[in-house]
């Protein structure tokens, strides 16, 4: 496994068990603060999407999706879908900030993208 394998599925670990954090707490039937919850999935996106920007939907996702299936299986709660959205948002603005602070702008960023090959 290189490097850049382990640093996803590391990232991706923790964003899944951030998310069953986030989402047990949600789901406890003396917990009523969406603005809080709402917090949280952005500031834990937005640090697990710097950790791998460029899988930075992923890791959005594996943050989100928790917390929607505990509230799912636990209260029939589709409401919280909207957990997903904040997640991903909070992770793209992490992946925004984690390129920024490697040193490249958007511009430099969008001329490697153009030019790398595909495979």
């Amino acid at each position: 496994m290189d490097n850049a394998t382990a640093r996803l599925t590391a990232t991706v670990s923790i964003a899944c068990l951030v998310g069953l954090g986030i989402g047990y707490i949600d789901t406890r039937p003396t917990w009523n603060d969406a603005g809080v919850m709402a917090g949280a999935l952005l500031i834990a996106g937005a640090l697990v999407g710097g950790a791998a920007p460029r899988w930075c939907w992923l890791s959005g996702l594996a943050l989100g999706l928790p917390v929607l299936a505990l509230n799912v299986a636990t209260h029939a709660n589709y409401g919280s879908a909207l957990a997903i959205g904040i997640s991903l948002i909070g992770a793209g603005i992490g992946a925004v900030i984690g390129k920024l602070v490697a040193g490249m702008s958007p511009d430099e960023l969008e001329e490697t993208q153009a030019h790398r090959p595909r495979r």
